[in-house]
């Protein structure tokens, strides 16, 4: 049977469908009052660093489940399931992590930062319940070869998985949504002379500790602005770089 490791789809295939202007849609307030009463100034160093944090761990699964398709060539059946099986496990592992790293900012004080935990916790907890669905079939697939019997429906089994890597896809938008707001975050609420936003609401100390941070990172595909043909993770490093790196925005000892 041919096997397929669509789990965390997000992290591997290019599947980006926003251009530069939609992208600009999540940035966009038409309300000024309302967009400084819901983003008020605090915390956003803390916050914005723990996002970061976040993605990280969603990264280190990506590079695990890259070395692990590496390592599943030229394995028999029961192998490969089992490794496959043993990946979910340590994605939901990473996805809980993550999940849990945010948990604490679910705080009205500020309703993006709100919205944004609410929408990354909300992708993990759909995640972690695909990763089961999974894990689940795959066991009783793994079942039936120590059974020595081929009792799962091939073309079954393969339609189940092209149906649970369309619902990671759909679940993983509220990812990019999510790092939208959290670049969306960034800009301070304090204004100039003008009446116009042209602070970030971290100081020049911590706008390089973030992107320090970012480094972690590696490879062009984190790099440069958010583009179609980046996974949902590479435009969520992306949108928050573009803003850190973007000095037009000034710090607030600026």
């Amino acid at each position: 049977m041919r096997l397929r490791t669509s789990f965390f789809v997000f992290f591997v295939c290019a599947v980006i469908f926003c251009g530069r202007a939609e992208a600009q849609h999540f940035l966009y307030y038409e309300d000024l009052q309302r967009f400084k009463t819901n983003n008020p100034d605090g915390n956003k160093y803390e916050f914005v660093s723990d996002y970061i944090e976040s993605l990280n761990y969603l990264r280190l699964s990506k590079t695990r489940q890259v070395r692990m398709e590496d390592h599943l060539t030229g394995t028999s059946g029961r192998e490969r399931i089992n490794k496959m099986i043993d990946n979910l496990v340590l994605d939901n592992l990473n996805l809980r992590v993550s999940r849990n790293i945010l948990k604490k900012h679910q705080d009205p004080f500020n309703g993006l930062m709100l919205k944004a935990s609410d929408l990354f916790i909300d992708m993990c907890n759909e995640q972690i319940k695909l990763n089961n669905q999974e894990r689940k079939r795959l066991t009783e697939l793994y079942r039936s070869f120590e059974d020595e019997e081929e009792s799962v429906d091939q073309e079954e089994f393969l339609q189940f998985q092209e149906l649970l890597a369309a619902e990671r896809k759909e679940s993983s938008k509220k990812l990019l949504e999510a790092s939208y707001l959290v670049a969306k975050v960034l800009i301070s609420n304090k204004e100039d002379e003008y009446g116009e936003l042209i602070y970030l609401g971290v100081t020049t100390k911590q706008r390089d500790k973030l992107l320090r941070k970012l480094d972690a990172f590696q490879g062009s595909e984190f790099r440069g602005e958010v583009r179609p043909g980046q996974s949902f993770l590479e435009a969520s490093v992306s949108a928050l770089r573009e803003n850190l790196e973007d000095y037009s925005w000034a710090a607030l000892d600026e």
